[in-house]
Protein backbone atom coordinates (compact mmCIF):
# COMPACT_ATOMS: atom_id res chain seq x y z
CA UNK A 1 0.00 0.00 0.00
CA UNK A 2 1.76 3.13 -0.72
CA UNK A 3 0.64 6.89 0.30
CA UNK A 4 0.69 9.73 -2.15
CA UNK A 5 0.90 12.86 -0.86
CA UNK A 6 -0.13 15.83 -3.57
CA UNK A 7 -0.79 19.34 -3.76
CA UNK A 8 -4.66 20.02 -3.90
CA UNK A 9 -6.72 20.85 -6.98
CA UNK A 10 -8.99 23.57 -7.39
CA UNK A 11 -11.77 21.28 -8.10
CA UNK A 12 -11.52 19.48 -4.80
CA UNK A 13 -11.53 22.46 -2.27
CA UNK A 14 -15.44 21.91 -1.36
CA UNK A 15 -14.00 18.24 -0.65
CA UNK A 16 -11.87 19.49 1.75
CA UNK A 17 -13.94 21.94 3.43
CA UNK A 18 -16.55 19.35 3.76
CA UNK A 19 -14.54 17.08 5.82
CA UNK A 20 -13.29 19.93 8.01
CA UNK A 21 -16.84 20.61 8.81
CA UNK A 22 -17.28 17.80 9.93
CA UNK A 23 -15.12 17.62 12.49
CA UNK A 24 -15.45 21.34 13.51
CA UNK A 25 -11.89 22.34 12.12
CA UNK A 26 -11.73 25.87 10.75
CA UNK A 27 -12.12 25.88 6.84
CA UNK A 28 -9.10 26.19 4.26
CA UNK A 29 -8.96 29.12 2.01
CA UNK A 30 -6.92 30.18 -0.94
CA UNK A 31 -3.65 31.23 1.43
CA UNK A 32 -3.38 28.26 3.12
CA UNK A 33 -1.18 25.40 1.32
CA UNK A 34 -3.40 22.38 0.73
CA UNK A 35 -2.29 18.72 0.77
CA UNK A 36 -4.25 15.15 0.00
CA UNK A 37 -3.38 12.29 0.93
CA UNK A 38 -4.27 9.28 -1.59
CA UNK A 39 -4.22 5.70 -1.91
CA UNK A 40 -5.04 4.06 -5.08
CA UNK A 41 -6.15 7.33 -6.23
CA UNK A 42 -8.80 7.15 -3.10
CA UNK A 43 -8.58 10.25 -1.04
CA UNK A 44 -8.07 9.02 2.20
CA UNK A 45 -6.34 12.51 4.08
CA UNK A 46 -5.30 15.99 3.94
CA UNK A 47 -3.71 18.22 5.78
CA UNK A 48 -2.31 21.95 5.15
CA UNK A 49 0.00 24.72 5.89
CA UNK A 50 -1.34 28.34 7.20
CA UNK A 51 0.52 31.01 6.00
CA UNK A 52 1.50 33.53 9.22
CA UNK A 53 4.39 35.69 7.99
CA UNK A 54 7.20 34.20 5.38
CA UNK A 55 9.40 32.65 8.05
CA UNK A 56 6.25 31.48 10.23
CA UNK A 57 3.53 29.23 9.59
CA UNK A 58 1.57 26.41 11.03
CA UNK A 59 0.81 22.83 10.45
CA UNK A 60 -2.67 21.92 10.92
CA UNK A 61 -5.50 20.69 9.39
CA UNK A 62 -4.28 16.75 9.78
CA UNK A 63 -6.98 14.67 9.19
CA UNK A 64 -7.43 11.18 8.25
CA UNK A 65 -10.91 9.76 7.25
CA UNK A 66 -12.17 7.42 9.83
CA UNK A 67 -11.76 4.05 7.98
CA UNK A 68 -8.04 4.72 7.18
CA UNK A 69 -6.89 5.09 10.39
CA UNK A 70 -4.04 2.88 11.91
CA UNK A 71 -1.84 3.01 8.19
CA UNK A 72 0.61 5.43 8.51
CA UNK A 73 -1.54 8.21 6.67
CA UNK A 74 -1.30 10.77 9.05
CA UNK A 75 2.80 9.89 9.55
CA UNK A 76 2.96 10.62 5.81
CA UNK A 77 0.90 13.63 5.70
CA UNK A 78 2.95 15.16 8.12
CA UNK A 79 6.05 14.17 6.60
CA UNK A 80 5.42 15.76 3.69
CA UNK A 81 4.28 18.53 5.13
CA UNK A 82 7.59 19.04 6.70
CA UNK A 83 9.12 18.69 3.33
CA UNK A 84 7.22 21.51 1.63
CA UNK A 85 7.78 23.76 4.74
CA UNK A 86 11.23 23.83 4.16
CA UNK A 87 13.22 25.74 6.55
CA UNK A 88 10.55 28.14 8.21
CA UNK A 89 9.44 28.08 12.24
CA UNK A 90 6.25 26.04 11.83
CA UNK A 91 3.89 25.47 14.78
CA UNK A 92 1.46 23.07 15.65
CA UNK A 93 -1.77 22.71 17.79
CA UNK A 94 -2.72 19.16 18.10
CA UNK A 95 -5.51 17.56 20.71
CA UNK A 96 -3.35 16.44 23.42
CA UNK A 97 -3.94 12.83 22.76
CA UNK A 98 -1.54 13.55 19.78
CA UNK A 99 1.47 14.91 21.54
CA UNK A 100 3.54 12.15 21.39
CA UNK A 101 2.87 11.84 17.79
CA UNK A 102 3.95 15.08 16.55
CA UNK A 103 6.65 14.87 19.23
CA UNK A 104 8.48 11.93 17.43
CA UNK A 105 7.70 14.27 13.99
CA UNK A 106 10.37 16.46 15.95
CA UNK A 107 7.67 19.23 17.59
CA UNK A 108 8.51 20.49 21.24
CA UNK A 109 6.30 22.33 23.63
CA UNK A 110 6.23 25.98 22.78
CA UNK A 111 7.37 27.59 26.58
CA UNK A 112 8.32 31.08 25.13
CA UNK A 113 5.06 33.10 24.83
CA UNK A 114 6.62 35.98 23.90
CA UNK A 115 7.46 35.42 20.51
CA UNK A 116 4.08 33.16 19.64
CA UNK A 117 2.59 35.34 16.48
CA UNK A 118 -0.93 36.57 17.83
CA UNK A 119 -2.35 34.66 15.00
CA UNK A 120 -1.37 31.31 16.63
CA UNK A 121 -2.04 32.75 19.86
CA UNK A 122 -5.25 33.75 19.37
CA UNK A 123 -6.38 30.24 17.03
CA UNK A 124 -4.88 28.77 20.71
CA UNK A 125 -7.52 29.98 22.73
CA UNK A 126 -9.92 29.38 20.05
CA UNK A 127 -9.48 25.59 20.12
CA UNK A 128 -9.17 25.70 23.86
CA UNK A 129 -12.92 27.09 23.62
CA UNK A 130 -14.44 25.16 20.98
CA UNK A 131 -12.95 21.67 21.18
CA UNK A 132 -13.57 19.62 24.79
CA UNK A 133 -10.42 17.65 23.97
CA UNK A 134 -7.27 19.52 25.22
CA UNK A 135 -4.91 21.22 22.92
CA UNK A 136 -1.34 21.31 22.66
CA UNK A 137 0.96 24.49 21.46
CA UNK A 138 3.43 22.42 19.61
CA UNK A 139 6.77 23.80 17.18
CA UNK A 140 9.81 23.63 15.69
CA UNK A 141 12.25 26.26 15.41
CA UNK A 142 13.55 27.42 12.18
CA UNK A 143 16.64 26.08 12.54
CA UNK A 144 15.87 22.81 14.08
CA UNK A 145 13.64 22.15 11.14
CA UNK A 146 15.46 19.71 9.23
CA UNK A 147 15.80 17.55 12.22
CA UNK A 148 12.17 15.92 11.87
CA UNK A 149 12.46 15.04 7.94
CA UNK A 150 15.42 12.69 9.40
Amino acid sequence: MTIFVRAIKSNELDWANQQYHSIDFVPTDSCDRQFIAEIESQRVGLGRLVHITDQIWELGGIYVLPEWRGRSVAREIVKYLLQQAGNVHLYCLPFTNLGRFYQEMGFVNCFNSSRIPEKIKQKYQWCQKTYSQGVLLLEIPQSFNNIALK
